[in-house]
């Protein structure tokens, strides 16, 4: 069987260091890139050895050596691309959030819906051997009836006012901030372990308004980098989630408590450099104290059951790997939330 080929749109972090040597790694052929400096474009396929070149996202999405895309660029950018790629008929994986807001990402589920094409979502949090643990312990009913259910979220790498956020940082190019970054994963985590959200009531802050990026220049922020959500479930469930961008004691942590009539479930991620390290730790009714155990695996293996599931659901139509469905559900979560922020009240989602 011939390697499937993937175009990759992006020149990021995730498209370098996380999609472009996965997809290799598990079979691919990584045969066309796009990024906004052609310069750079042609420096990373040069070395790289991908072949195809282009300065014209609808160029690679049509070029008929691509099976597959990959949409990793900042934000304002998925919605046009997916929607080319979904009247290409391509399968794609869209980095989220979808788009910069619901009803952008509601076209997009659209647009793969009437082509039907696959697609992914890659929230990929919920791939550790912990997390998906998790989920199978609810399923066989560990925790009962969910009466509980909360979670931090940080980056800490980005916590100095001299590192620059990039277009992170720009409401114009990101949307919601920190909310539709790290927000993101941790309401798409929410709604497969305890169910659908039905209210959300919000505080943010831009702590660092002013970055002091070099001695020459600064950088004007205009997203939230710090913000916290109570949450209702429909099932009955209340919650409440914490993401920042200044947390300075971790490079990137991740926790996540959920408490039911049955027992208890507690769970942390830390990654340093390539590293990940999860904890698990479980109790019941019948004993309140945590057990717990440990693991250490690698972003690269995360990374490899993402693009794995991605392949293999290309050539099936099917795959159990979060989809653009999952993507609107999660910015209809971010959407009730920034509301409540500026209403300062109580909104549905």
């Amino acid at each position: 069987m011939l390697p499937i080929r993937i175009g990759i749109l992006g020149t990021g972090y995730m498209a370098l260091n996380a999609y472009l040597p996965g997809f290799r790694r598990n079979g691919a052929e990584i045969k066309a890139i796009w990024g906004r400096n052609e310069e750079l474009v042609k420096e990373i396929a040069k070395n790289s050895t991908i072949s195809n070149i282009y300065s014209n996202e609808i160029a690679l999405i049509n070029d008929p050596d691509v099976d597959a895309v990959v949409i990793a660029t900042p934000n304002y950018l998925h919605h046009q691309s997916l929607e080319m790629t979904a009247l290409a008929g391509k399968a794609v994986l869209c980095e989220k959030p979808l788009g910069m807001n619901l009803e952008q990402a509601k076209k997009m589920q659209t647009n793969v819906k009437q082509a039907k094409i696959f697609n992914v979502v890659p929230f990929i949090w919920r791939l550790p051997d912990h997390a998906q643990e998790i989920k199978s312990l609810i399923e066989e009913g560990h925790l009962g009836q969910i009466y509980e259910c909360h979670g931090i979220f940080s980056v800490g790498l980005w916590a100095s006012d001299k590192i620059s956020l990039g277009w992170r940082g720009k409401k114009e190019f990101a949307g919601a901030g920190v909310l539709a970054d790290l927000g993101g994963h941790l309401t798409d985590l929410a709604r497969w372990y305890v169910g659908e959200f039905d209210q959300v009531i919000g505080q943010a802050s831009t702590h660092i308004p002013i970055r002091q990026i070099s001695a020459n220049q600064t950088e004007k922020i205009n997203v939230f980098d710090t913000c916290n959500l109570l949450v209702r479930f429909k099932e009955g469930a209340l919650g409440s989630f914490q993401m920042s961008y200044v947390d300075i004691s971790r490079e990137l942590f991740f926790r996540f408590e959920l408490h039911g009539s049955h027992g208890a479930i507690h769970y942390e991620l830390e990654m340093k450099n390539d590293s990940v390290f999860t904890r698990l730790g479980l109790c019941n009714a019948g004993n309140q104290e945590l057990a717990w155990t440990s693991k250490t695996s690698s972003f690269a293996e995360i990374i490899d059951k993402l693009c794995a599931g991605f392949l293999a659901g290309v050539q099936t139509g099917e795959s159990e790997l979060p989809s653009v469905t999952d993507g609107v559900a999660s910015q209809a979560v971010i959407e009730a939330a920034i509301d409540s922020i500026n209403n300062k009240q109580w909104e549905s989602v």
